[in-house]
């Protein structure tokens, strides 16, 4: 039992094992930078089609309008059953529940980046030793 831990110790301290530790780190701030992306490109559409409506004088309840509106809510609505827009409280609803969602994906995706690091940290702390 004891050789397989020195093995694995052993490992963890070898080029192969470092790469895939950096591997992840890099993974995960590329997953970081594609919830935050999707999240700005959602209410930049949003932005858009408000614009759109504006500058061609259309309606609230104009169906191409409604369907713009279904789309926005399709691409970030976290639930089988997607609300209906009727006011702009549950368009911002929907932006503070995508918040709070990045958010918490942002905070477990830290936590493990942190632990990648606080891995390569211990590697490189039994290196010197």
């Amino acid at each position: 039992m004891s050789d397989n831990i020195i093995q694995i110790k052993d490992w963890m301290r070898s080029p192969a094992a470092l790469k895939g530790l950096d591997r992840q780190i890099l993974d995960l701030s590329n997953k970081l930078e594609e919830l935050l992306d999707s999240k700005e490109q959602n209410l930049s559409d949003l932005e858009g089609l408000f614009q759109w409506a504006i500058d061609n004088q259309i309606k609230l309840d104009d169906p191409r309008f409604q369907n713009s509106l279904d789309q926005f809510v399709d691409a970030i609505s976290l639930d089988e059953e997607l609300p209906k827009i009727t006011s702009f409280n549950t368009i911002t609803a929907l932006v503070e529940t995508l918040d709070e969602l990045i958010f918490e994906k942002v905070v477990s995706l830290t936590e493990k980046r942190l632990e990648a690091l606080r891995l390569k940290w211990q590697i490189l702390n039994g290196k010197k030793g």
